[in-house]
């Protein structure tokens, strides 16, 4: 008798583990976020490959706001004088920090429905927190004023020396992907931004030392004008497919 029911305890044990491995299994086989759109800002490889002694950047954050997609319709309505963001679909409004991973990996910006379409580029604002803005991480205020509020900040070392640059930079952005994006209702689309912090203090070829306030107009247009590549990157390489 007590044979039997150590066996029944056995057998019910195992349906027990058996029914979780499967479930379990079923679950990891979906996404575990729904959508059919992805998009992530990815540090250009090429330009950290690049980077010398003088300059060591640790931590990126950039503040964004207004974050969005752009179709071949919204376009041609704005060539045309007809309209402008029609046709334009928002991603994530904001404002909202994107850490820059200086690993190469990834950082995932959001995973959402958009409608199946065509679409060309993405727009967002970089965004200087306003006084009455209750600010999403200390780092991007020193007080209330508008003058003690950022929209970018770096950290790292220059000539061995630690240095935190914050700028007050606000500007909008638009990113034209290198081929266009195509989005189906049935499928799932990943694109790519990128952008290189060191681009930010490089100025033909002279590395410019964070800490030095002369430099900080110099180094706002660099950041300005280097949210210029997009592509359709599904393999999350930081290439374009």
């Amino acid at each position: 008798m007590k044979a039997y029911k150590v066996f029944f305890s056995l057998l019910a044990l195992f349906i027990v583990l058996l029914v979780f491995i499967l479930f379990n299994g079923c679950s990891n086989s979906q996404s575990p976020q729904s959508g059919n759109f992805a998009l992530s800002f990815s540090q250009s490889k090429q330009m950290a490959k690049a980077q010398s002694d003088t300059l060591f950047i640790s931590s990126v954050k950039i503040l964004i706001k207004n974050l969005k997609l752009k179709s071949t319709e919204s376009d041609s309505l704005k060539e045309s004088g007809e309209g402008d963001d029609d046709n334009s679909v928002e991603l994530k409004y904001g404002p909202f920090i994107v850490p820059l991973n200086l690993n190469g990996n990834l950082s995932t910006v959001t995973v959402n429905s958009v409608p199946a379409g065509t679409y060309t580029a993405a727009e967002f604002e970089i965004h200087k927190l306003g006084e009455n803005e209750t600010p999403p991480d200390s780092d991007f205020t020193e007080g209330t004023k508008g003058d003690e509020r950022y929209s970018i900040v770096v950290k790292g070392t220059y000539n061995g020396s630690p240095f935190i640059y914050k700028s007050q930079l606000e500007a909008d952005q638009r990113v034209v992907f290198q081929n266009p994006v195509v989005v189906s209702n049935n499928g799932f689309v990943k694109v790519t931004l990128v952008v290189d912090p060191y681009s930010w203090f490089n100025f033909e070829g002279r590395i410019l030392n964070p800490l030095d306030i002369t430099n900080t107009i110099v180094i706002n247009n660099l950041i300005r004008a280097s949210f210029r590549q997009g592509f359709e990157d599904n393999n999350e390489d930081g290439h374009g497919d």
